[in-house]
């Protein structure tokens, strides 16, 4: 016999972006943004292009800052995709399975059993 087990899952909620917010799961990525709007006025961060860290148009503080800004939105867009659905609760569960004949076998000539 074989002793198997499944981990439980606590039940978990949908969410929208507001209350993942609010609750400190996901950041609102502000202050990045509002880096971005200060240090690269012209960058139009909903463009969805991001520079090269090197690239000769910008300083590396500039590209610091709008690559800051988009991994945080793109961090906090994959949190909401998974939070869009709730998450059913199952409980932990051990349970016992027959030895198949080979693996009654493998213990009864090779464990000396």
């Amino acid at each position: 016999m074989g002793k198997n087990a499944r981990k439980c899952y606590p039940y978990r909620p949908a969410m929208t972006q507001t209350e993942l917010e609010s609750k400190g799961i996901i950041r609102t990525c502000k202050n990045e943004f509002d880096l971005v709007k200060k240090i690269v006025p012209s960058y139009d961060i909903n463009s969805g292009e991001i520079p090269s860290l090197f690239d000769a148009n910008y300083t590396f503080a500039q590209t610091h800052a709008i690559w800051n800004a988009t991994s945080c939105r793109e961090d906090s867009d994959k949190v909401i995709a998974a939070y869009k659905n709730p998450i059913k609760a199952f409980p932990a569960k051990d349970w016992y399975e027959k030895a198949s004949t080979q693996q009654y076998q493998f213990c009864l000539h090779d464990k000396g059993l």
